[in-house]
């Protein structure tokens, strides 16, 4: 397998470009646990600590696009700088197929 650590490095410590990596949490190629690992290795300067010292926070999502509520947990998610982590309950290694939770990835992008 190819590193592409140092490609992160670039677009975030350089280009100062925001970064979104997802996984879906039943993956079991490239989910949570064989992701975080990965993520440790990527140098987000000054965001390092604040990124790995803050807690998960949850996004929601709607059934219906024009409701005013939301009807249950979209998922979990990390932030700081430019860089984002999010995690899709319910979703495999194709998170935004229809089969694999569509309305949590949906609501993501």
């Amino acid at each position: 397998m190819i590193d592409y650590t140092s490609d992160f490095d670039t677009l975030i410590n350089t280009y100062q470009s925001r970064v979104l990596v997802y996984v879906g949490e039943w993956d079991a190629q490239d989910g949570p646990a064989t992701m975080e690992p990965w993520l440790r290795r990527i140098n987000l300067g000054d965001d390092y600590d604040t990124f790995w010292n803050t807690g998960k926070q949850l996004y929601y999502v709607k059934e219906d696009a024009s409701s005013s509520s939301y009807d249950w947990t979209g998922g979990y998610w990390r932030q700081a700088g430019v860089f984002s982590y999010l995690t899709i309950p319910h979703a495999g290694h194709f998170v935004p197929n229809p089969d694999n939770y569509y309305e949590a990835a949906f609501e993501m992008f």
